[in-house]
């Protein structure tokens, strides 16, 4: 930025010098005039060059759309996930991608899955006390938490292979 501020300010001194030069070679203030607005418009060139740059920088730059769009459809695609929203990604450093979003997850796909591991058979005659059945829903509720990081670490890893410059992934669910 430094570098092209200062050769458009160098371009402008030569186009001064050779404007005015011209205005009194040529007695007339049109090069003069001609000048001063050729140096206007390299000054407001730069000005909007700097300013999308900095807005680059200060916001974040946006990932291509393409690459939003499989991440988040790499997501939607699980059966564990009802929805996707609240999607945000920006590029970091070295063109790597950070990603953002807000899961709605399916607790009764995740719920069945659990249940598919249970031997139920055994816990109906588990749960034949209170104490039992409490022991038996904690495990369970336990076992569906751990399914749900699972599910989270399995979508991050599905994400990064299908988008190698993924460098960093927030899922929250909601």
């Amino acid at each position: 930025a430094v570098l092209l501020e200062d050769g458009v300010a160098v371009a402008g001194v030569v186009v001064a010098a050779v404007c005015i030069g011209l205005s009194i070679q040529l007695d007339s203030h049109v090069p003069d005039a001609a000048g001063s607005i050729v140096i206007g418009l390299m000054m407001g060139v730069m000005a909007v060059i700097l300013v999308r740059r900095n807005r680059e920088l200060l916001l974040g730059e946006a990932p291509r759309a393409e690459t939003v769009a499989t991440i988040s459809e790499l997501i939607s695609a699980q059966p564990e996930v009802e929805g996707v929203h609240d999607v945000k990604a920006v590029v970091l450093g070295g063109g790597q991608i950070h990603f953002k979003a807000e899961i709605d997850f399916d607790a009764r796909e995740i719920a069945r899955q659990e249940v598919a591991k249970l031997d139920l058979a055994a816990a109906v005659e588990r749960a034949t006390d209170p104490n039992e059945l409490s022991n038996l829903l904690t495990e369970f509720g336990a076992s569906v938490v751990e399914s749900l990081g699972d599910t989270v670490d399995r979508i991050e890893a599905e994400a990064s292979k299908a988008v190698p410059e993924l460098a960093h992934m927030d899922l929250e669910a909601d």
